[in-house]
């Protein structure tokens, strides 16, 4: 009796074999796709949230940080205005020449800001720029981000400025009358102090100049300021939301 053995050697498959193990292998080039792509995703997920978390830790700190400039700012605005006024007054006796040698060493210090840019710098070097998802969050990023370079870039014209208004004060205030500390020059309180030189056009010149720099910080400097430290807030409210990050 012949045996047929359908699996022989010989055995010509059907096309609907064929067709099988193309769909078996499809399935299973295709299962492996989605799983790779869920696992991406979910990576990139984590890596999304793991940003944005440390971006809040860095806004709060900005916001830290605008809070002691803009504080800070204020008061110069105040002691510049005094000593602008006090030299333009033509009045000078041995309490305003004394008011003068004090606010000289406070008012024209330096008063930068310094944003913290930790997790802005890790998202634009390794690429991360691409796991924000959210275009809200990333307009406003982008928006705050151009913001803080302005404010930065504008502190060097502040800083010349300030640095112009010094150079001057070196022609009017002797330095015999300030001892050093550790934490830099004091006033000696005790001593009578005298201007070095007490011309109506160089004391103008010096007043013109601390005015100009009062101006850029009341009109210019201070409201940019504000205005990104407000940004800063909305920021962090935007990502807390969007992320759904605890406070």
């Amino acid at each position: 009796m012949e045996i047929h053995h359908p699996h022989h050697p010989t055995h010509k498959k059907k096309w609907t074999e064929y067709l099988l193990e193309f769909v078996m292998l499809f399935l299973a080039v295709f299962l492996g796709f989605l799983a790779e792509n869920k696992r991406e995703h979910i990576v990139n997920t984590r890596k999304e949230k793991y940003y944005m978390q440390s971006m809040v830790e860095d806004l709060q700190k900005d916001t830290a940080t605008f809070r002691r400039i803009i504080q800070r700012s204020e008061v110069m605005v105040k002691n510049l205005d005094t000593m602008t006024q006090t030299l333009l007054s033509g009045v000078l006796n041995d309490s305003s020449i004394k008011q003068l040698y004090r606010l000289n060493l406070s008012t024209l210090s330096s008063n930068q800001t310094s944003l913290t840019d930790r997790t802005s710098t890790q998202l634009k070097n390794a690429g991360g720029l691409q796991l924000i998802r959210n275009s809200a969050v990333v307009k406003v990023l982008f928006d705050y981000w151009t913001a803080a370079i302005e404010i930065e870039n504008n502190a060097g014209n502040y800083n010349e400025l300030r640095q112009n208004a010094r150079e001057k004060t070196y022609g009017i205030f002797s330095a015999k009358y300030y001892s050093a500390t550790p934490d830099g020059n004091r006033f000696n309180k005790s001593s009578n102090p005298v201007l070095m030189n007490s011309d109506p056009f160089v004391l103008t010149e010096l007043a013109n100049r601390l005015n100009h720099l009062k101006n850029s910080y009341q009109f210019v400097y201070i409201p940019h300021l504000k205005s990104e430290s407000a940004a800063a807030v909305q920021l962090i409210e935007l990502i807390r939301k969007k992320y759904h990050l605890k406070e």
